[in-house]
């Protein structure tokens, strides 16, 4: 049903249509609520606004503000647990090491810093995020940090607002309702 309303078979479709899908297979017995949870879960997602180097020079400036110098040290101990030696670490594993080595940054920035560090394995390369905190030896320029637009609500037109799910990926949705196809 999904893919008839996907002639290019990209696995996505826009939310009207998969909201009127849902409605048509539950016989109506889904809420818009309902429906639109789903679709928010299954949607596809935007590129992160913030990325690693923006995050990256707000991290050096709280590091920088609490004089926090021990990246040698920082990096010693994230090398010391890499078993493999590859220069990998799993974020969950980097992110237990810097909080055991106390380093001064709020735990949100913390996981948003590694999470947009990760590649597809979620591992992160902790020499590099190592490099990328050391605001003594690479210090992010100033004009780098300003990179967040401000979104403001004062435009109101009295129509009600855009959806914020605008297409959905019905794939992942199809795996777990009915199992993979393996």
């Amino acid at each position: 049903i999904f893919a008839a309303a996907d002639p290019q078979n990209t696995y996505m479709i826009d939310y009207d249509e998969f909201r009127n899908v849902l409605l048509n297979i539950s016989d109506g017995k889904l809420s818009e609520h309902e429906i639109m949870t789903i679709g928010r879960y299954y949607s596809v997602r935007e590129e992160n606004e913030m990325d690693a180097t923006y995050l990256l020079a707000v991290s050096q400036e709280n590091l920088k503000k609490n004089n926090f110098e021990n990246f040698g040290q920082l990096l010693a101990a994230l090398a010391y647990s890499d078993r493999e030696k590859c220069g990998l670490l799993a974020s969950d594993k980097c992110r237990t090491v810097c909080k055991s080595f106390r380093l001064p940054l709020a735990d949100d920035l913390l996981r948003a810093l590694l999470a947009a560090c990760e590649d597809c394995k979620e591992h992160v390369n902790y020499k590099k995020l190592v490099d990328g905190l050391n605001w003594r030896e690479h210090p992010i320029p100033a004009f780098q940090t300003i990179l967040m637009p401000l979104q403001y609500e004062d435009g109101w037109s009295g129509e009600p607002p855009a959806l914020p799910v605008k297409k959905i990926k019905y794939l992942p949705l199809i795996e777990d309702v009915f199992g993979s196809k393996d």
